[in-house]
């Protein structure tokens, strides 16, 4: 079920993956502001975790962007298997009056 209210999406958010998400983010800003400082080996090092991060971050908002898509397939075929499931009980009650045209 897709939620759309922004309170609810927030209080999700918030409760599941705001954590995770804030703890990436700083670690990130900081490993950032520390490599700028240094112009030696380390700095490569910082760059490199740095970089490592910011690589799980995508990895998981393209996990994340993967399961919307999941869902909106999800969707579209439990509507067009409602409306073949509703498409078919019509032919048959269409089918049913028409046999009971034909006998009276």
């Amino acid at each position: 079920m897709l939620v759309m209210r922004f309170q609810n999406v927030a209080v999700n958010y918030l409760s599941s993956w705001f954590l995770l998400d804030f703890s990436v983010i700083t670690v990130d800003w900081v490993l950032t502001a520390l490599s700028l400082g240094d112009d030696d080996d380390g700095a490569s090092g910082v760059a490199r975790l740095s970089k490592a991060l910011r690589l799980l971050h995508f990895l998981r908002l393209a996990r994340v962007v993967r399961m919307i898509k999941t869902n909106a397939i999800l969707q579209h075929l439990e509507e067009n298997t409602l409306s073949q499931v509703t498409m078919t009980q019509y032919s048959l009650l269409l089918g049913a009056e028409a046999a009971e045209g034909l006998l009276q």
